[in-house]
């Protein structure tokens, strides 16, 4: 376990406790006070998920079922307001970002999610621990995806490349703090576990990156019915459509600010592939990363992807 006060690996995050890192953009007050405090409305779909998992994928297909009757709020909707994570913002504060030009004054909550029509399609990365005290008490609909972890990290080591909120990291120095839990929103194996105790839910539903790739339409039949909507074949068509990767890469052209392009380019669509990591681990990180994956994942390994 990493202390508090020890250096981040990194610019542009800090422990928000010991061993659990957050990008600075991602304000301690924002998670203590108006996460915790946000209040959620009846009709709310909570998309959770660590990062890097298909999360923007996932959120075009929420936002498309429940917006099954007027799919342009697809590309209407600036893409940073559609994909806002409640713990986002403000970002100002750290000297860094700000030399970079990246300011974001308030919270992503009080900048658009306050604001947003029901129904609304919201995600985050914290650990369940962090969420809003009303999520256990209200129990919204909640999609969780997870991902291969070692597509995970490459993901997220490429994510420090393209997002000009984070900064690049060497491969073997980002593939040894990724394995100490030591990358932003803590450990993946950790985020796993903390989710399984809900995987049972009725109000939950969990579905893995790489079966919504196999089978996209079953899919988002699950999820549509899971949200107690009947799509017709065709409406299942519309969703797999605007939620393709040629379509969300449009999206993201179209929707986009200036400023979020500039700052943003590629951050979020790359290649969406599926076993991505062969392409970057050698033999011995493969074996360490299955080594770390197996003693981190004592008890869950019904969670654990097979190799």
């Amino acid at each position: 376990m990493v202390d508090v006060e020890v250096q981040p690996p990194w610019k542009r995050s800090y422990y928000f406790k010991p061993g659990y890192l957050l990008p600075t953009f991602m304000a301690r007050n924002t998670i203590e006070t108006l996460v915790r405090d946000f209040e959620i409305r009846d009709g709310d779909v909570f998309l959770l998920s660590y990062a890097r998992s298909g999360t923007a994928w996932v959120n075009t297909i929420l936002t498309a079922i429940v917006n099954i009757d007027d799919l342009s709020v697809i590309e209407k909707t600036d893409i940073h307001q559609k994909l806002a994570n409640i713990e986002a913002g403000p970002s100002s504060g750290d000297p860094d970002l700000e030399a970079d030009g990246i300011v974001v004054p308030k919270s992503f909550i009080e900048l658009w999610i306050n604001d947003k029509p029901s129904p609304r399609v919201l995600q985050s990365h914290l650990q369940t621990d962090y969420l809003p005290k009303q999520f256990f008490q209200k129990k919204p609909k909640t999609v969780y995806i997870r991902r291969d972890p070692k597509d995970v990290l490459v993901s997220i080591f490429e994510h420090h490349k393209s997002a000009k909120y984070h900064v690049p990291v060497p491969w073997d120095k980002y593939f040894e703090e990724f394995l100490k839990g030591n990358a932003n929103f803590g450990s993946v194996f950790e985020h796993t576990k903390k989710c399984a105790k809900y995987m049972d839910e009725p109000w939950w539903l969990s579905l893995t990156y790489e079966e919504i790739k196999k089978d996209t339409k079953d899919a988002v039949r699950r999820i549509s019915k899971f949200l107690g909507k009947n799509l017709t074949d065709e409406q299942v068509d519309d969703v797999v459509r605007v939620s393709s990767f040629k379509e969300m890469k449009k999206s993201y052209e179209t929707s986009a600010t200036p400023f979020y392009k500039e700052k943003n380019a590629g951050a979020w669509q790359r290649k969406g592939m599926v076993g991505d990591w062969k392409n970057y681990l050698t033999i011995a990180q493969n074996k360490e990363f299955e080594k770390v994956y197996a003693e981190d994942m004592k008890g869950y390994e019904h969670l654990m992807y097979k190799y």
